[in-house]
């Protein structure tokens, strides 16, 4: 085996083992997924981790109902301030409401017009390569909006920022060729 492939072997097995210590960085097949407590996206991220991308038309999918993810809100692996001292254990809470996640991946793509869908329950934001494709930070009930991009053969970055206000937290990316 090469040492490449060696190495993004061992450093996929690592993020999957370590899902609350791993960086934004993932393998390019994985969603890097960055949790913060608030609305804003901001400050220290709560959790974070690389998970595998969906099957089918959506991608990206997270349906919290009523309920919301378990963020670490204090001595968080990973973010201790001395790593020679033995930290204390971490402190987690469940958020049912005011919390954001970041979604990044980077995956490749066929030559073509693709469609885009969001569906959320709450504010939303897609940006295809840097640029805003759906903009609709604002607390709402579920609703999907679509948009079309042409884009060439080959990787192409997808961001996609959510933030849950109150009740059902649900965030859900799909998206074809048409």
């Amino acid at each position: 085996m090469r040492p490449a492939i060696a190495l993004t072997l061992l450093a996929t097995a690592v993020f999957l083992s370590h899902p609350s210590t791993a960086s934004a960085a993932c393998a390019p097949s994985l969603v890097s997924v960055t949790y913060f407590v608030g609305q804003a996206l901001s400050g220290s991220p709560a959790d974070e981790s690389c998970r595998p991308l969906g099957n089918g038309t959506v991608q990206i999918s997270d349906d919290w109902g009523l309920g919301g993810p378990r963020l670490c809100v204090r001595d968080c692996p990973g973010k201790a301030d001395d790593p020679s001292k033995s930290p204390p254990p971490p402190v987690y809470q469940n958020y049912t409401d005011n919390f954001s996640v970041r979604y990044q991946i980077s995956p490749t793509f066929q030559n073509g017009v693709y469609i885009f869908t969001v569906n959320s329950d709450d504010g939303v934001r897609l940006r295809i390569d840097g640029q805003l494709a759906i903009d609709d930070w604002s607390i709402h009930a579920a609703r999907v909006q679509t948009v079309e991009r042409f884009l060439t053969a080959g990787p192409h970055q997808i961001v996609v920022e959510y933030f849950e206000a109150a009740e059902r937290a649900m965030v859900q990316v799909g998206w074809r060729l048409r």
